[in-house]
């Protein structure tokens, strides 16, 4: 059976014959309607219409009336193509019914016939596509939907005429498909919005024609109607046929709550420091990698060091600084590696925060660290999204949040070691220099005549080695106390020895370092402890190994794992440094001796 026929002329003139089988079938002459006689008529010629000028068989057209012919099928027949010609008298002879020795065949210029113009005008798209007209495949896939005006064959839609229904309505669907995604890239979401809401109105269950009018809602900025539309094919999904919203439907859901590509994302940094200062080399580094030329992965640099030498802090103030680079958003997630009074964020739990950041909602959210991770992966997929991972506690955190898009950038804090996490670019954070940390006091403690003494400013900076939570609390502390000077701080810090005027509050140097050391092993604190005690402030494998009754290898791995917590600052192969602060927490935190019992020592029996 034929059903694509070219036509002599894609314009139909209304003053002449229109049979319509797109819809209730009927024929219009000289647009008005004509009496068919009945709906064997009506079958009839939709068969004969939709091969038109093809000989269509006996035996078809009776299978398109009778279940069980009766004896007179022929007669009545005959009966039935007689009333046809009597309806198609005022046609002026340009549409015949006519009988040939198989069968009747419909004579007639194609263009008479709506579903036909409809096919005509589907292909010279395909063809306008093929050419590279969009423009011009969008006004014929216009001109083919504006031939409908109900489901095919309405009424009549069964047996060998079901067939023909459903080939019609599939290349319906295909067309409105088509339409979206055309129109939808020549930006003409308002006219589109229309056409497929009444594709969606006649076959609420077709997922394709949903998601594309959630988008083109979405596209138009109505993005209530959007998740409205989505909500209501996932109830008819649900309750009516029992089955989940396809990956389809779902992704159009999610790029409703989340940015497009061409718009500002959602920015969750936390707020820059105003006190930030130093670290120039570092931060360019880091913005560096903004106009790297992209791979085929994310970029990832991984930020490391002792506690409270300001990795946050330069994460951020370098992500701020970058976000103009990734326009997709910027995300941030506290991964409570080393946070007092709560536990490291399992992988899970993080991609949770995620998600919700881009607008995934509780219900959809996968149960699984897999399933949370490939959505994540997703919904950033070839997007320029910056994800600041802070406080991680080891590589095996840090994974499952990585994005996929090589467009992404990916900067993680940790005191731990990450040099095992795949294609991270190192930046180890030392303790701030001289200058920095000078001009860090000057700026916290704010205009007071006595940082005229520039002396006992880098004094009190050398005190705290460098560290810039210690010289922030300490900025604080004169800052809050307008009666003292640089000197009055200066002799309670050598009074008293740090870090215990630099106690109290969030910003603790003794809790901070306190956070580190809980993580250590057994081994670990006996060796921290001991190297506290010792008078040398700078030791090598042999001395560590004397001192605390190990052997030269042990020594070193544990030494090693040390300056892999950040505990030790490592000066050439096999020297490492304390630094004061970790030099007096450790003795605060490890004040008795049974707490420094050798780890490897047998117990005595």
């Amino acid at each position: 059976m034929h059903t694509l026929h070219e036509t002599r002329h894609s314009d139909h003139d209304p003053k002449a014959v229109d049979i319509r089988v797109l819809g209730p079938v009927e024929v219009m002459v000289r647009a008005r309607a004509v009496t068919l006689g009945g709906p064997r008529a009506s079958r009839v010629l939709a068969l004969l219409a939709m091969n038109c000028n093809t000989v269509v068989p006996h035996d078809w057209i009776v299978d398109a009336l009778w279940d069980d012919p009766p004896p007179t099928v022929r007669q009545q027949v005959h009966n039935v193509v007689h009333g046809l010609r009597r309806a198609l008298d005022g046609a002026d002879g340009s549409v015949n019914v006519v009988r040939t020795g198989v069968g009747y065949q419909l004579e007639a210029e194609g263009s008479v016939v709506d579903a036909l113009r409809f096919q005509d005008h589907a292909r010279k798209a395909r063809r306008d596509v093929a050419r590279g007209r969009p423009g011009a495949a969008v006004s014929h896939l216009r001109d083919a939907l504006a031939q409908w005006r109900g489901p095919a064959l309405a009424g009549l839609a069964d047996g060998r005429l079901g067939r023909i229904a459903a080939l019609l309505d599939d290349q319906r669907l295909a067309v409105g498909e088509q339409l979206a995604e055309l129109a939808l890239a020549g930006g003409e979401e308002f006219r589109v919005v229309g056409e497929l809401a009444r594709l969606v109105v006649e076959h609420p269950y077709h997922e394709a024609l949903r998601a594309a009018l959630i988008k083109a809602l979405r596209r138009e900025g109505r993005q209530a109607e959007a998740l409205a539309v989505y909500e209501q094919g996932c109830r008819l999904l649900i309750d009516e046929l029992g089955l989940e919203p396809s990956p389809v439907l779902r992704t159009a859901r999610h790029q409703v709550l989340q940015p497009r590509l061409d718009e500002p994302g959602p920015n969750f940094l936390p707020r820059d420091l105003t006190e930030f200062t130093g670290r120039v080399s570092e931060t360019g580094r880091l913005t560096a990698l903004a106009a790297r030329s992209e791979t085929s992965a994310p970029g990832i640099v991984t930020i490391t060091g002792m506690g409270g030498v300001g990795k946050t802090a330069l994460a951020v103030h370098a992500a701020h600084r970058l976000a103009a680079d990734y326009p997709a958003g910027q995300f941030y997630v506290d991964l409570k590696g080393f946070t007092a009074s709560a536990e490291p964020l399992d992988p899970g739990q993080a991609l949770e925060l995620l998600l919700r950041d881009v607008g995934v909602p509780a219900a959809d959210l996968p149960s699984g660290l897999h399933g949370r991770s490939a959505l994540w992966r997703s919904l950033l997929a070839g997007k320029r999204a910056l994800v600041l991972l802070d406080n991680a506690v080891g590589p095996a955190q840090v994974r499952p949040l990585i994005p996929g898009s090589p467009r992404a950038l990916v900067m993680v804090t940790s005191r731990a070691g990450l040099t095992s996490l795949e294609g991270s670019v190192p930046l180890a954070l030392d303790m701030m220099r001289d200058a920095e940390g000078v001009q860090l006091f000057s700026t916290i403690a704010g205009p007071a005549d006595g940082l005229a003494d520039k002396a006992a400013v880098a004094a009190v900076v050398e005190l705290c080695e460098g560290l810039p939570l210690a010289i922030g609390i300490a900025a604080a502390r004169l800052r809050d106390r307008p009666h003292w000077s640089v000197s009055d701080l200066l002799d309670q810090l050598r009074a008293t020895g740090c870090p215990y005027p630099l106690v109290g509050g969030d910003n603790d140097v003794l809790a901070t370092i306190a956070l580190s050391f809980a993580a250590l092993t057994p081994a670990q604190r006996y060796l921290l402890g001991a190297l506290s005690r010792s008078p040398r402030r700078s030791v090598d494998v042999r001395a560590v190994a004397v001192l605390c009754d190990m052997s030269p290898e042990e020594a070193a791995g544990h030494l090693e794992d040390l300056f892999d917590a950040a505990l030790l600052q490592a000066c050439t192969r096999g020297h490492y440094r304390l630094h004061r602060l970790v030099r007096e927490a450790a003795r605060v935190l490890a004040p008795d001796e049974s707490e420094l019992e050798h780890p490897l020592r047998a117990p005595a029996a």
